[in-house]
């Protein structure tokens, strides 16, 4: 899962680990709290990196089943004053982690 540590995102990721899932989350921790991933730290596989970093993308794939895109800077007025980060990372954000999903699946 790609942005676990935002305060809603954390509890999807609780959700899984209470139905037996360790789930993998890949946060750069931008505009989301590692404290809000703080109960489930001992039942997950936290990666600190960006999104838009293929490597570290491709990396978060690795032998996974399927990926919950939820990374993003979710921010209306940050958007309008910062356009360009705001873009990179939702939008090139999702391009990265699908092609890495992609190329994990075929790899």
């Amino acid at each position: 899962m790609t942005g676990g540590g935002g305060f809603i995102r954390s509890a999807l990721v609780q959700a899984l680990v209470e139905a037996g899932n360790r789930p993998r989350v890949l946060d750069n921790f931008l505009t989301d709290r590692r404290e809000n991933l703080a109960d489930v730290l001992d039942r997950i596989d936290l990666i600190e990196g960006d999104v838009r970093d293929p490597a570290v993308a491709a990396g978060a794939c690795q032998g996974i089943t399927f990926v919950l895109r939820q990374a993003a800077i979710p921010s209306v007025p940050r958007s309008l004053q910062d356009p360009v980060s705001s873009n990179e990372a939702n939008l090139s954000g999702t391009l990265s982690i699908l092609v890495a999903a992609r190329d994990a699946r075929w790899a």
